[in-house]
């Protein structure tokens, strides 16, 4: 984690998107495709992130 990027909180390594926003859309109801196109990822990115926050609140 870096201050300079979201307040500390975890970004995206190269786009600097907050992981809490990815994941906040995505469990809103949009697709992992919407979620991608807003934030310029690529969809597999989006749903690695995604997963990665299914197991980080699972344990």
């Amino acid at each position: 984690m870096d201050p300079r990027f979201g307040w500390g909180a975890p970004v995206l390594e190269g786009s600097k998107v907050p992981i809490d926003a990815i994941v906040g859309l995505w469990q809103a109801g949009e697709s992992l495709e919407t979620v991608a196109e807003e934030f310029g990822i690529t969809r597999d990115q989006a749903e690695e992130v995604c997963r990665a926050a299914l197991r980080y609140d699972a344990a």
